[in-house]
């Protein structure tokens, strides 16, 4: 009884480890097609300076989600000015709306806003906006977009505003810069 009991129990459990091999993974309840590298929407990375001279390193991307209709992605910002004095991060919570139009990318959503003065830090919550533009060719081994880069095609750069709202204060910041070190990209696959 106990070697047909070992034996049926060796049958299911190859009958278990031979049906594993064949189905395909599954994380966090999606499929194998669901783990491959989404479709950017947006990303980018480096350092953009204003017209004030407040320069600003930021890093973003911005993907769609598993389901329908849903957005991922993070981005953190930070500038320093020098009159007043203040450090200025920013970071990005959820993601509310994304829209595209051509090389533009429009982000909606919450994020996080500590400001440091000389007289400590305050932080503030509150709905954010991100437009990012993605002006500049991107380059490939010397080439811009496949083709040899003509001289006046460099001059151009890539653009990115932010513009904050503090819920419950009466605090809003703007930033409007060129980047002038790294680069972003709008709807391209990564």
């Amino acid at each position: 009884m106990k070697i047909k009991t070992l034996t049926s129990l060796l049958m299911i459990c190859a009958c278990a480890m031979s049906f594993a091999q064949e189905a395909k993974p599954v994380r966090g309840g999606q499929t194998d097609q669901a783990d491959q590298k989404p479709k950017v929407i947006a990303a980018g990375k480096g350092v953009a300076e204003a017209r004030n001279n407040i320069r600003a390193e930021f890093q973003f991307r911005f993907f769609p989600g598993r389901r329908p209709g849903a957005f991922g992605g993070d981005f953190s910002m930070s500038a320093v000015s020098r009159e007043p004095h203040r450090a200025i991060k920013l970071n990005f919570g959820e993601v509310a709306e994304i829209r595209t139009d051509g090389d533009t990318a429009i982000i909606h959503g919450s994020a996080r806003m500590a400001v440091r003065t000389d007289d400590g830090e305050r932080v503030f919550n509150g709905r954010v906006k991100i437009t990012v533009k993605d002006i500049a060719p991107n380059r490939r081994d010397g080439e811009v977009d496949g083709n040899a880069a003509a001289p006046q095609e460099h001059d151009r750069k890539d653009r990115i505003t932010v513009e904050f709202q503090a819920v419950g204060a009466d605090v809003t910041w703007t930033f409007e810069g060129v980047v002038a070190r790294g680069g972003i990209i709008v709807n391209h696959r990564r």
